[in-house]
């Protein structure tokens, strides 16, 4: 692993950050995302969880897990 200073761009230009993954914990495949701030909301809806619903072998539906302030 390398650290921020290992990498190198052309003069005059920085890199653009399009998507930024946050996780919490030690153990990589226990880590969980954690949860959105109150403050962040904004009177807007945000969808916590999504899962699908399987039977026989095909998704017959989805389960949302909506947040609001």
């Amino acid at each position: 692993m390398h650290g921020l200073h290992s990498l190198q761009f052309p003069p005059g230009q920085s890199p653009i950050v399009s998507k930024i993954y946050i996780y919490y914990g030690n153990v990589p495949l226990e880590f969980t995302v954690p949860p959105l701030p109150v403050s962040c909301f904004n009177r807007s809806v945000f969808l916590d969880k999504l899962s699908n619903i399987v039977e026989n072998q095909k998704t017959i539906g989805l389960t949302c897990r909506l947040m609001v302030e």
